[in-house]
């Protein structure tokens, strides 16, 4: 006898599928829940790749905006990251619910947390966009930059400049 069957004095040696159809309609419904409650919360898994790091050390920064309201300011990101520099290229992963986005990367080379301008405010450090901008006397608007999570995964490669 094996210690997960169900004899059933009724039915014989049919006990063992009478336990499947026990266990089948709250297996069912458990399913059916899981995937109701996760599929308003799914998340894509977003890779990116910063490539062109010239200078050894420091930090590459990466900050991850949702709209075009509040976009640029301090207090309006989704995701910010900061991960040490080793090697030419940085890989990183970024988990978003589907939507758009836009995101802003530089290498901190001095390691101070800020991304150094010039007197004129032109950055100083190398610096790139989710989408090709070059950066003239303005930062680029939201719709300038922005791309569509909508993928379980993706990557998206950024090079920074020279």
């Amino acid at each position: 006898m094996t210690p997960f069957c169900v004899r059933d004095p009724d039915h014989g040696s049919h006990g063992r599928e009478r336990l499947y159809d026990l266990l089948r309609t709250p297996a069912l419904v458990c399913a059916v829940l899981f995937a109701a409650v996760f599929a308003e919360a799914q998340t894509d898994t977003l890779v990116v790749r910063v490539c062109d790091i010239t200078h050894a050390g420091g930090f590459i920064d990466l900050t991850v905006y949702k709209n075009d309201s509040h976009y640029l300011s301090d207090d309006s990101f989704v995701v910010c990251q900061r991960l040490a520099v080793s090697g030419t290229r940085t890989y990183v992963p970024l988990v978003l619910p589907a939507g758009e986005y836009a995101f802003v990367v530089y290498h901190d080379l001095n390691s101070n947390g800020t991304l150094d301008a010039n007197l004129f405010g032109y950055p100083t450090e190398p610096l790139a966009f989710s989408r090709p901008f070059r950066v003239t006397f303005r930062a680029p608007r939201f719709n300038e930059i922005s791309f569509l999570v909508n993928k379980p995964r993706d990557t998206i490669d950024v090079m920074l400049p020279k």
